[in-house]
C-alpha cells in the first residue's frame, strides 16, 4: 500500500511540474499577437460572435502546451454564441394532453365513473342514503351539479341519485 502511494505521489508531482510551469513574458506576447490576428475562424450566420475565437496556430500552440491558453475574457477558447428565436409551426397539443370535454347527449353530458366503487345517494351528501353503486368505467349521464356533487341518471336502469364529481372522468 506504502508503495502505491509512494509511487502516486511521485507521478503527480512530475506532473504538475511538467505541466504547472508559467509562461516568460515573451510566450504571453506571443501567444496574445496570435490570437488577435483577423484570420480567426467565423460562426455561421444563426449566432451571434460576442468574443473571438482562437486562430489555428493557437490552438495547436494550446494543444502542444495546455498551459498556453489565455488568462483574460477576451482571448477565451470558448466562443458565447446567443441563439435567436426561430418561428416554427404552431404547436398543437396531443390528445392525451388535452383538456377533454365530456359528449353531450339529450337531457345532459357523458362522464365515466373512475373510482373503484361509487356510491349513487339520494341527495348531495354523505348524510343522504344509498340508492345504488357502480363501478370503476360505468358510464353515466351528469343532469346536474351542485358544490361538488354531481346529478346522474344511470343508462341502463334510469336511476337517479347523486355522487361526488372528483370521482368522474367526461368520456370523449
Amino acid at each position: 500500500m506504502l508503495k502505491l502511494v509512494v509511487t502516486t505521489s511521485a507521478v503527480l508531482f512530475v506532473t504538475m511540474v511538467i505541466a504547472g510551469r508559467d509562461m516568460s513574458p515573451e510566450e504571453l506576447a506571443s501567444f496574445q499577437a496570435d490570437a488577435a490576428t483577423p484570420s480567426a475562424p467565423q460562426v455561421s450566420q444563426s449566432a451571434t460572435v460576442a468574443q473571438p475565437l482562437l486562430t489555428a496556430k493557437a490552438i495547436t500552440a494550446a494543444q502542444s502546451d495546455p498551459v498556453a491558453l489565455p488568462v483574460s475574457a477576451e482571448k477565451a477558447a470558448i466562443t458565447r454564441i446567443t441563439a435567436r428565436a426561430t418561428v416554427g409551426p404552431k404547436l398543437i397539443i396531443s390528445p392525451e394532453h388535452r383538456i377533454a370535454q365530456p359528449t353531450k347527449l339529450d337531457g345532459g353530458t357523458l362522464w365515466q365513473v373512475s373510482a373503484n366503487g361509487l356510491n349513487v345517494r339520494s341527495g348531495p351528501g354523505t348524510s343522504n342514503g344509498r340508492v345504488d353503486r357502480l363501478s370503476r368505467g360505468d358510464d353515466v349521464l351528469l343532469v346536474a351539479e351542485n358544490g361538488g356533487w354531481a346529478k346522474i341518471r344511470i343508462e341502463g336502469d334510469g336511476t337517479e341519485g347523486w355522487v361526488a364529481k372528483r370521482f368522474l372522468t367526461p368520456v370523449r
